[in-house]
């Protein structure tokens, strides 16, 4: 049996074969735990990008976005945690950070923007950012959106200008968006703790 991370996972390994058997089992690790509050949308909304510098993990296509946004008008921040010599009026540059860090950031953000472009397994940064009751924006290509139940507790979104841009308008000018993702993730999502993931794991292979 095949354990996959997450249904992108299953999706792309399947399409070379009908006949792998397996199932979806998202993961964890032993530092994630239970911390959702109600949270209050900061007035200028604060997003939050935990990548890297790269043109695969939708950096770019972010800052495009951004950059957009900025000239019409918008007011917003995005916090990113590595050096670069982009500079905008919008954009605070912080040191990379550790995960003993993670409230902290968590409490200066709104959302958590994963945009990116190419294919990926499953990345722990929307299960930690909704550990925090922190609602994220995802592409389509991320794993990690079987998380996420869109418009209800996040967003899932394809990765293009035109709809990144659309849902971050929606996200700035309505802070009652916020308000129920925060909701619905204190409610009904389950932060999943690593002791879960192993008794899944076990199941599984049962």
């Amino acid at each position: 049996v095949v354990h996959f991370n997450s249904s992108n996972t299953q999706k792309i390994y399947c399409s070379y074969s009908d006949k792998i058997k397996g199932e979806v089992l998202s993961i964890s690790h032993r530092d994630i735990s239970d911390n959702r509050k109600k949270r209050v949308r900061h007035e200028i909304c604060q997003f939050t990008y935990l990548g890297p510098d790269t043109y695969h993990k939708g950096f770019y296509l972010l800052i495009d976005v951004c950059d957009r946004l900025w000239r019409l008008g918008y007011k917003f921040k995005l916090n990113i945690y590595f050096r670069t010599d982009k500079e905008r009026p919008y954009l605070e540059i912080h040191k990379p950070y550790n995960y003993g860090e993670l409230g902290v950031i968590m409490d200066n953000t709104d959302y958590v923007v994963v945009p990116s472009l190419w294919n990926e397994t499953y990345g722990f940064t929307v299960a930690e950012a909704m550990s925090y009751g922190i609602p994220a924006i995802v592409s389509t290509t991320v794993g990690a959106k079987d998380e996420i139940e869109t418009d209800v507790n996040g967003i899932i979104t394809e990765a293009t200008f035109t709809s990144l841009y659309n849902i971050f308008i929606d996200v700035i000018e309505d802070t009652s968006l916020f308000d129920k993702y925060n909701a619905n993730i204190c409610k009904n999502y389950i932060p999943r703790t690593i002791s879960t993931h192993c008794q899944n794991l076990l199941s599984l292979y049962n």
